[in-house]
């Protein structure tokens, strides 16, 4: 089980202070973004939970980073990227929106994708259609 911790705002190192960087945003769009703060879970993932918005139940945002400390990680994705041509390693973020009960009628999915990569997800995702 990895365990989260918790960043202190004296302790900012390069990684923490990109992340930090979208918590003005929260605290401008939502009336309780981050409770506890920022939620570190290893060296490259982070997590902010926000609520506080109407029609809005919760947006839980994770980034995920690509791992900049770690040497070996760093060679085996440049090995990878010449072995494999459509490996592209990347920074991800994911936001995650919980809309408030009753605030649509129909089941939907929205999604903000790269081209490129829209194929993959249609054949991975039985649910999606054209």
């Amino acid at each position: 089980m990895v365990s989260t911790t918790c960043i202190p705002p004296k302790k900012l190192n390069k990684t923490y202070q990109r992340v930090s960087a979208h918590l003005a945003l929260y605290h401008q769009q939502f009336s309780n973004p981050i409770p506890k703060g920022l939620t570190r879970d290893g060296n490259s993932d982070f997590f902010i939970f926000s609520t506080g918005r109407r029609n809005l139940a919760s947006l839980h945002t994770i980034f995920t980073l690509r791992p900049r400390h770690d040497f070996l990680q760093i060679l085996f994705q440049t090995a990878r990227t010449l072995i494999e041509l459509p490996y592209r390693p990347f920074d991800d973020l994911q936001l995650d929106f919980k809309l408030a009960p009753g605030t649509l009628n129909d089941n939907f999915v929205f999604a903000i994708v790269a081209k490129d990569e829209l194929l993959s997800i249609k054949d991975s995702r039985w649910d999606l259609v054209k």
